[in-house]
């Protein structure tokens, strides 16, 4: 964070394990990268919201609440829905 490319506008101690710091690039350095897609980034979080509205369509009544990148839902014992480790897996 102290480098040379970087431009230390302000540092606070907020606590002993939390430091806060306001920066920005110096000039003519940073900031970009080429390994970006424009084009993936949008196609994947729309993508994404469609696959939760799917889920949240297959849970019915028993969705309780959902944000941008979860769901809390409830189970009965005789129709448990499979959860894998990886959030495509949910059936």
């Amino acid at each position: 964070m102290f480098g040379d490319g970087y431009n230390i506008k302000h540092f606070l101690f907020v606590s002993d394990s939390v430091l806060l710091i306001r920066w920005c690039y110096t000039d003519g350095k940073g900031g970009q990268t080429r390994d970006i897609n424009i084009f993936l980034g949008a196609f994947t979080t729309p993508h994404s919201h469609l696959e939760l509205h799917e889920l949240m369509d297959k849970l019915g009544e028993r969705l309780l609440y959902s944000d941008l990148d979860s769901m809390i839902c409830t189970s009965r014992e005789d129709d448990r829905t499979s959860v894998g480790a990886l959030s495509w897996q949910f059936n």
